[in-house]
């Protein structure tokens, strides 16, 4: 029986989404996610004015952008829409979306 050489996994790339409020968490995760999943591109797509903080706390693989580029065209849409008791988790809707996004733009 012949054993096939292991091939290292390297996705195409790596979205992620995040905000101001959580950036001690994305300090750690990103770096292990740099270390640990290997990619061609990583990106993390993040409220316009968080740009310069994320820059400062990614891994130097990380291309930081805002998310407006994603978002102006529904972001307010989106908002009307959702129920009134949901309208607290604005935030967590917009990312879902952001993340849909994200890969075919």
């Amino acid at each position: 029986m012949q054993i096939m050489p292991e091939i290292p996994l390297q996705i195409s790339e790596l979205i992620s989404v995040c905000c101001l409020k959580d950036i001690k968490a994305w300090e750690i995760t990103s770096g292990f996610m740099a270390r640990n999943i290997a990619a061609k591109e990583y990106r993390v797509i993040v409220p316009d004015n968080e740009i310069e903080e994320f820059v400062k706390k990614s891994p130097s693989q990380f291309k930081v952008e805002g998310e407006s580029r994603y978002t102006e065209q529904f972001k307010d849409q989106l908002f009307q829409l959702l129920p009134q008791d949901k309208k607290s988790q604005f935030g967590w809707y917009l990312q879902q979306f952001i993340k849909l996004l994200a890969k075919f733009i």
